[in-house]
């Protein structure tokens, strides 16, 4: 309901203007009343209204002062003009300050009402407007965050963003913290993907809303990343950002939350970092840590500067390429003696704890997720580290690969055969050259036609699929042999070297020299 303020220094008229229409009936609610512009402008600045209808001889502020003086103040707010007198001078300043009418007393109900019912369609209007200018900035604000995050944004583009979504890039300390929904109640239960994102989004504004309260010693800046996970930018303009103090405020946030919607979330704190250049690193610590979580408990904050890492000592962690190989074949049959393999030979080793097993099974389901495109996985963690014994961890792999690739099967039933084809030989030749001409050409369909078809079916272009998979092989490569980075390219189907080193960067945020080199530190640890 719109509010409405009188304003008239006869006392009849404030009187009487509550009973000339039905105010709520049109959507109004005359909340305040006035006999002077000062005494109207005072109301206005302590509660501020949507519609003015004043007069314009007062003692003191005139009527047309008062429009000019609020409409300073706020460009949003309407003026309707009552008045005894049929000054022209009057009428001419009137426009000029954007008044919607000028109207004669004694005034005519039916104007008054014609002229109440346009307004109301003008505040409907540029209410819209405003709706769609703020979510405009949010969608802007989301990107620019994420392409940050993800180091996909030039430093001078960021910071011209910066200026519009107040990004603070000259503090002299920050910390990604990031959040991800754990069920309490019901152990390894999957959030349907509206309710996780409605849940996720609450939380946001929640944070937003009571950061004085909850998260209030440090700067703090709160969005969701594209995997659905919120995501806290804590900063410090003078360079001192506490560890225990992330700690406290993150402990009263989970219980707040918990209380609230009886969830858990895990929380995974990245690295301090001095830059905002160096932000996206503490980022990726942050995602990283959540997803390698280790046995902790009750503990729902993991910090990344305490935080455990994998052991390696799980041999058949070198044979992921296999699984990569049967995976991309949907050979369920050598899956399944790959599994039973693998974990026939963690019966011979004895030095292999609970934790070894646990990660190692993490390191799978990490591998199956990426490669069939599976999100919102992070709950599955959890039900994996309740798991007391090989056999149990062993079936659970074998239900989550199978699970997985049904439902890669399930979208795949609804492809074209021509596409299906096309799939399949990208993932069984992404060494040799590969283009829509050539495979149109062995398959008879126009290349044009085929890759308007496979951007359809599969949903990203035909070339950022290709480049996107020979970069997963390339990290697969990386981290299981010792091959050079110029052999890594001319193995994924890259000839030109440099031209590998630029795509693995677009598509990972660092090089593979730096991503090797970081995936070797972890494990030394």
């Amino acid at each position: 309901m719109y509010k409405v303020m009188i304003v008239d220094d006869e006392p009849l008229i404030l009187k009487g203007m509550y009973y000339i229409m039905n105010w709520e009936k049109m959507g109004l609610k005359i909340t305040s009343q006035a006999s002077s512009g000062e005494q109207a402008l005072e109301q206005f600045l302590d509660h501020p209204v949507d519609v003015v209808m004043t007069d314009i001889r007062m003692p003191g502020m005139d009527g047309l002062k008062l429009i000019e003086t609020i409409r300073s103040i706020d460009s949003n707010v309407k003026f309707i003009v009552l008045s005894g007198y049929e000054d022209f001078q009057y009428v001419k300043e009137g426009i000029r300050f954007g008044i919607e009418n000028y109207l004669l007393k004694p005034v005519d109900v039916n104007e008054l009402t014609a002229t109440v019912t346009t307004v109301i369609r003008k505040l409907e209007l540029e209410g819209q407007r405003r709706i769609r200018s703020i979510e405009e900035k949010q969608i802007l604000r989301i990107n620019i965050l994420n392409r940050w995050m993800n180091r996909s944004i030039p430093m001078e583009e960021l910071k011209q963003r910066a200026e519009i979504i107040d990004i603070p890039l000259h503090h002299r300390a920050y910390a990604v913290v990031t959040g991800s929904l754990l069920r309490s109640d019901q152990v390894g239960e999957n959030f349907p993907p509206e309710v996780r994102i409605e849940i996720v989004s609450e939380i946001c504004e929640l944070i937003r809303s009571d950061a004085s309260q909850l998260l209030s010693t440090y700067t703090t800046l709160e969005f969701l990343d594209f995997e659905g996970d919120v995501v806290i930018l804590f900063s410090e303009q003078s360079g001192c950002l506490k560890r225990e103090i992330l700690h406290s405020e993150l402990e009263s946030l989970h219980e707040c939350i918990r209380n609230r919607w009886r969830i858990d979330m895990l929380f995974s704190i990245g690295a301090s970092v001095r830059s905002y250049r160096e932000v996206p690193e503490s980022y990726r610590q942050a995602k990283e840590i959540q997803i390698q979580r280790m046995i902790n408990g009750d503990r729902f904050i993991v910090d990344g500067e305490h935080a455990g890492t994998r052991t390696s000592s799980i041999e058949f962690l070198q044979e992921l390429q296999t699984l990569t190989s049967l995976l991309a074949k949907n050979d369920r049959q050598g899956l399944q003696q790959w599994i039973d393999t693998s974990f026939d030979g963690l019966k011979e080793q004895k030095r292999a704890s609970l934790a070894d097993v646990q990660n190692g099974a993490l390191e799978i389901i990490l591998q199956v997720a990426r490669q069939t495109g599976r999100n919102n996985f992070m709950e599955s963690f959890v039900h994996l580290f309740h798991l007391r014994n090989l056999e149990q961890i062993k079936q659970y792999i074998q239900h989550f690969i199978a699970e997985s690739l049904d439902a890669v099967f399930a979208v795949e039933k609804n492809r074209s055969p021509i596409i299906s084809k096309v799939v399949l030989e990208i993932h069984t030749r992404y060494e040799s050259e590969l283009s829509l001409k050539t495979l149109g050409q062995m398959h008879n369909v126009h290349p044009v036609y085929l890759g308007l078809l496979f951007k359809k079916e599969i949903g990203v272009g035909f070339t950022d699929y290709v480049n996107g998979y020979r970069i997963q092989i390339a990290k697969e490569l990386l981290l299981q042999t010792d091959l050079k980075g110029n052999e890594i390219a001319a193995k994924v189907g890259c000839l030109d070297p440099n031209y590998f080193y630029k795509l693995f960067t677009k598509f990972t945020g660092v090089s593979p020299t730096e991503f090797r080199s970081i995936r070797q530190k972890g494990a030394k640890r």
